[in-house]
């Protein structure tokens, strides 16, 4: 029996090279020109305020900043836009609805009016009724030039994404397809 368990043991470690060398063989000069990884969505307006909308409640998902103003809570959805509560009853707020704001990552209020970050500039807009929040003005290129609605990381691996095109319209999300990696393309981790 413990001859056998040794012919084994011997066969396994002989085979096992010729498992691990089959499962990733490339020619030394292979270079992809097609993966699969993130592409941008734009926007089908000209008019980049009209894409700001205000919708019922949505349960929160990736909440970021929290701004409180007398008796509202404003979170931010990161990247999605920002969730009104009336914050009257603490122990029990009540959702009043979302405004999205495709890319926004930071808020602040001055008076009845929220300010939010919207692609390269800062938008304003009035919460005199919060759920019939109105876009007053949009103040463009205020933030850097580059900045775009960011990548989303789904895994703890990399991932490839083809460069926006800010030419094209705003950036409003991202969708999984094939990247032609020749031309601009980049990695995230």
């Amino acid at each position: 029996m413990h001859k056998l368990s040794s012919y084994l043991f011997i066969l396994l470690l002989l085979t096992a090279p010729l498992f691990y060398s089959s499962c990733n063989y490339y020619p030394q000069d292979y270079e992809p020109t097609r993966v699969y990884g993130w592409v941008p969505i734009y926007s089908q307006t000209s008019n980049s305020t009209e894409i700001i909308q205000v919708f019922p409640p949505k349960n929160l998902q990736s909440p970021g900043k929290i701004f409180i103003k007398n008796q509202y809570l404003l979170v931010n959805e990161i990247s999605q836009g920002i969730h009104i509560f009336d914050n009257s009853n603490p122990s029990n707020p009540s959702n009043l609805g979302f405004i999205s704001i495709p890319g926004n990552l930071d808020l602040s209020m001055r008076g009845n009016i929220l300010l939010a970050d919207f692609q390269n500039g800062i938008v304003s807009i009035d919460l005199s009724v919060p759920t019939q929040a109105k876009v007053l003005d949009y103040v463009p290129n205020v933030l850097s030039k580059n900045r775009i609605m960011p990548i989303p990381n789904d895994s703890n691996r990399f991932q490839y994404y083809q460069c926006a095109d800010t030419t094209k319209g705003a950036v409003v999300g991202w969708r999984k397809d094939t990247v032609d990696f020749k031309t601009c393309s980049g990695i995230i981790n």
